[in-house]
């Protein structure tokens, strides 16, 4: 899988976490790449108007 950051500050924050939750994050991103949208609690909670909170 080929993450892209759109910002400088979240890969910093992502590249300090220790090695077990850097897994937890890129899982969480594996299944944002594959269900989208549709990807529900635990992992996503819809927060307001087209706006999403990624939870790892």
């Amino acid at each position: 899988m080929d993450v892209k950051f759109f910002d400088r500050h979240i890969k910093q924050f992502v590249d300090q976490l220790e090695m077990p939750t850097s897994a937890k994050v890129f899982r969480t991103f594996q299944l944002l790449e594959r269900f989208g949208n549709r990807l529900g609690m635990p992992h996503s909670k819809h927060i307001g108007n087209r706006l999403f909170e990624l939870r790892s």
